[in-house]
């Protein structure tokens, strides 16, 4: 086996594609870091929900109290299926033969990670894509297919009246995040922290708000003058995202519209990133898989590369979440 012939075994290519890594997913490594492998294409996990109730004190005479289990509702999907391959043409190494077989080596090496780099890079964008719809509470893709809804209430999903969104001299964003946390808490129980996500031009709101500015200045003010951001505010640490990809049609979307605020209780156990097998039957697990072939045509000279991914960001506890639409 010759040393280009080596660069085309799965085991190689499954190697880089896992050691490829790319810096667009912030979202999934800060809130969906937890990854789960399935062992089927078919995900089911258990949305968890408590009763927040207290206990009734007993006599050692008494028996325990006996209480309902935890509620739990059981939601199943079909695992996305994210796969796309790339063919090296035999004539893109013609005019490299000339230099030597290490040189050759070298060229078809770089230009399979480049590649899979690219490949790797869109699964990631998808992968990111669908983590901030689930912070929405309905992971759909572009054409409006659905893919699980995790059946928020309509108190998780708050739009402001005109007075009292974010950019009017009128709105106390300070009282609607505490209001919020307080919903949010009776709903959980104690959150240790929490963690929000905002747009562009909620961040520009926050800064130009009054009662926002005027409350920092007399607790921590200079996080503004040091970063150009509110890092935290109320107990809350706050992300501007400015994070893009393109549609279908090519034109840019912000994962995070402008006007969206995203408030999330940090619970451990709350969120994960699924993974199903991929379809290839000599895949061994691998949450990022790939491998190559040669084409079956005789008048296509080259080989075929392909990467694939079955990720599914889940929500365990959906009252975690509270997405609401400020300015």
């Amino acid at each position: 086996m010759t040393d280009i012939e080596k660069l085309f075994m799965t085991t190689t290519l499954v190697t880089a594609i896992n050691e490829t890594k790319t810096p667009q997913t912030r979202i999934i490594d800060t809130i969906f870091s937890r990854k789960l492998v399935n062992p089927t294409d078919t995900f089911f996990w258990e949305v968890k929900t408590g009763s927040e109730t207290i206990m009734r004190n007993i006599k050692v005479s008494e028996p325990a109290n006996v209480q309902t289990t935890l509620g739990r509702t059981v939601i199943s999907c079909k695992a996305p299926r994210f796969a796309e391959k790339r063919l090296i043409y035999d004539s893109d190494l013609i005019n490299e033969r000339a230099f030597g077989t290490q040189f050759q080596t070298g060229y078809v090496k770089a230009k399979i990670a480049r590649e899979i780099a690219d490949v790797k890079s869109k699964i990631d964008r998808t992968r990111e894509f669908m983590a901030v719809k689930a912070l929405a509470g309905q992971i759909t893709n572009e054409y409006g297919d659905t893919l699980v809804d995790f059946n928020f209430t309509s108190g998780q999903k708050p739009t402001l009246a005109a007075a009292d969104q974010w950019d009017e001299t009128t709105s106390d964003p300070i009282k609607n995040i505490r209001t919020w946390q307080k919903q949010m808490t009776q709903a959980i129980g104690n959150v240790p922290s929490w963690t929000a996500f905002c747009g562009f031009g909620v961040m520009n709101a926050l800064l130009n708000n009054s009662k926002v500015v005027n409350w920092l200045s007399a607790s921590n003010g200079v996080q503004i003058a040091t970063t150009g951001q509110i890092g935290n505010l109320v107990g809350t640490n706050i992300s501007e995202y400015y994070g893009s990809y393109k549609d279908k049609d090519g034109a840019v979307q912000d994962y995070i519209p402008n006007g969206a605020f995203i408030l999330i209780a940090n619970l451990p156990d709350s969120f994960g990133e699924y993974y199903a097998p991929v379809v290839d039957q000599d895949a061994k697990g691998e949450m990022f898989y790939s491998t190559s072939w040669e084409p079956p045509e005789r008048d296509v000279r080259g080989r075929w590369i392909m990467v694939e991914a079955r990720p599914l960001p889940v929500v365990f506890r959906p009252e975690a979440i509270l997405y609401a639409t400020v300015i």
